[in-house]
């Protein structure tokens, strides 16, 4: 994903992931977690959260 390489069928799921955040009933960068893992899995992954001691 970080190469930046998506395929044609991703245009849709990037352009809402692009106008997320100009949603007019939104807070200010109202983006949730659900929301990411909603994207995400949209594009075919699935997040993992780890928690580490620092």
């Amino acid at each position: 994903m970080l190469g930046g390489e998506f395929s044609d069928q991703d245009a849709p799921v990037l352009r809402d992931v692009i106008a997320h955040p100009g949603v007019a009933d939104m807070k200010a960068f109202g983006l949730t977690w659900e929301d990411c893992e909603s994207f995400l899995n949209r594009l075919g992954y699935t997040a993992h959260v780890a928690v580490v001691a620092g």
